[in-house]
């Protein structure tokens, strides 16, 4: 039984809504595995009115939730964290060009706005479940990319 019950817990946490949020706490986590189909929609909207801009988020776990969500496996993340998108990503031949961010509290804008002549919020997310918010990732426009020196 105990077993069983832990398995239900588990199913809830990850399909109907982070039971830590449910009860007044925030578990990042689990919530930012929330919202993805949203996200992404709201992402192609954007993409729409900026075509030629290239697609990133703030951290490497939400890059990939959302290159999965829109179905596009050159989205990157620009972060301070060394990661796989690092190697994946040619920084330099995207050079001068804008991009559309997805960031999130836990891991803001920051960092990779210091790459960018101008950073301006486009939409600001709110995903709910059972009434509560438990995830609020921004979506921003960066214009003019000028990676750091050698990459």
């Amino acid at each position: 039984l105990y077993g069983a019950g832990m398995a239900l817990l588990l199913v809830v946490n990850q399909t109907v809504a982070p039971i830590g949020n449910l009860f007044g706490g925030h578990d990042w986590t689990i919530s930012s595995t929330y919202g993805w189909n949203e996200t992404g929609q709201a992402v192609e909207a954007a993409r729409r009115e900026h075509p030629d801009a290239f697609v990133a988020t703030s951290f490497y776990t939400t890059a990939a939730q959302l290159g999965f969500a829109i179905g596009d496996s050159d989205v990157v993340a620009l972060s301070p964290r060394h990661d796989q998108f690092d190697y994946w990503f040619d920084a330099e031949a995207h050079r001068g060009m804008d991009a559309i961010i997805v960031a999130d509290p836990n891991y803001p804008i920051d960092y990779a706005a210091g790459m960018f002549e101008s950073v301006a919020p486009l939409t600001n997310m709110q995903v709910m479940s059972h009434e509560r918010v438990i995830y609020t990732p921004t979506i921003y426009l960066a214009r003019g990319f000028n990676p750091p020196s050698g990459g």
